[in-house]
């Protein structure tokens, strides 16, 4: 049986697993949530709460690259959360956390079915949190935009925007704000509206900075998707300077977390 030592110990892992992936340290974090798991298994901790771990071991794999092995995990959380009556809110998140690994792995169909089946399950959660809301709809407009829907993809993004600017608990200085108006202003260059895109990009970047560091490799990821667009656009210049600020950032990285 488990104790109240023993969630607390998971409690400690999972925060440090945390930090350590919300600083890119991926090989860390992988450490820490696998001990965590180890905890949880051994104590028997509630299910719900093996499920969260399941999640942040699947988010760190798919970091790394690792597709397989994370929706292997993401999928246990899932039949984990489906199985509870009050788990609706969680069973979002972990739809919508597969939708986001779909889409990093290059199953962009798959994505898009995913994220909208967590869409049809929001439409019947309405105290799901702010910030899972926010993210939900961000997902939506990125799928959206991909497939060339680019009045969809401005309404889901205004959503959540909306719902962060209107949030107790988010606000302007938040990570999903940074990531949402970023998401933004790739939209707003591909509709040619490059002056407003140059409005928002450098307070993106900056929000965005302030939480995952200068040289946080998904500051990397952003650079080379800039690169991508205006290597599309035939701005081959521009797309040179951000692919090199991208391997800056990288081999920077990669210095930085080296042991």
């Amino acid at each position: 049986m488990s104790t109240e030592e023993d969630l607390k110990k998971w409690g400690t892992r999972m925060a440090v697993g945390r930090m350590a992936y919300d600083a890119g340290y991926y090989s860390q974090a992988a450490r820490h949530f696998q001990l965590a798991l180890n905890l949880a298994q051994e104590s028997r901790l509630p299910e719900e709460l093996l499920a969260r771990t399941y999640v942040n071991i699947a988010k760190t794999h798919s970091s790394q690259g690792h597709f397989d092995e994370a929706e292997k995990l993401i999928k246990r959380a899932m039949q984990i959360d489906a199985s509870g009556t009050e788990q609706s809110v969680a069973l979002i998140d972990d739809y919508c956390q597969l939708s986001v690994l779909y889409w990093h792995s290059g199953k962009t169909e798959l994505a898009g079915q995913t994220v909208r089946e967590a869409e049809r399950m929001l439409n019947d959660c309405p105290d799901a949190p702010d910030e899972l809301q926010a993210k939900l709809f961000n997902q939506l407009a990125i799928i959206a935009g991909h497939a060339g829907h680019l009045a969809e993809c401005e309404r889901y993004l205004d959503r959540a925007l909306a719902v962060v600017e209107s949030s107790t608990d988010l606000g302007k200085d938040s990570l999903i704000y940074g990531q949402v108006l970023m998401v933004k202003v790739l939209l707003l260059a591909e509709q040619d509206r490059i002056d407003e895109a140059i409005e928002f990009y450098p307070q993106a970047l900056q929000v965005i900075e302030t939480h995952r560091g200068a040289y946080h490799p998904k500051v990397a990821d952003l650079f080379e998707v800039f690169a991508d667009y205006t290597a599309h656009k035939h701005l081959d210049d521009i797309s040179a300077k951000f692919h090199e600020q991208a391997e800056d950032i990288r081999k920077t990285a990669k210095k930085m977390h080296s042991p």
